[in-house]
């Protein structure tokens, strides 16, 4: 009996300390992974929005110069108004680079608050 007893007071005994910590340690850690793969996705995202808007630009920009728009009626813009071959849209490398470094920390801002 007294041997059922001591399997029992071991198996089913609280935790002590310790153990906790160690448990509390792996939640941890998984949270941390979890929001650096959310960290390392949305940088990589806002990086392909980055240049995937630079290459439309300069799509914009070449057919703007070539004056396709104005001589093409079924090449219209949406817009009502029509792009004059003066008016150039233009983003420099520092512009885009700002913009990747303000997304990176909102991002980083966002991964913080999930870490909490």
């Amino acid at each position: 009996m007294k041997m059922i007893k001591k399997v029992y007071n071991t198996v089913f005994a609280p935790s002590t300390s310790i153990d906790l910590a160690i448990i509390e340690l792996e939640k941890s850690r998984k949270a941390f992974l979890e929001a650096k793969t959310h960290t390392e996705f949305y940088a990589a995202q806002v990086e392909f929005e980055s240049i995937r808007i630079k290459r439309l630009e300069e799509y914009v920009n070449v057919i703007v110069e070539a004056g396709e728009l104005a001589n093409n009626p079924l090449r219209q813009p949406i817009t009502p108004t029509v792009i004059s071959p003066v008016e150039k849209v233009s983003v420099t490398n520092s512009t885009v680079a700002k913009k990747v470094a303000v997304a990176k920390k909102v991002v980083h801002s966002v991964a913080k608050k999930r870490v909490k």
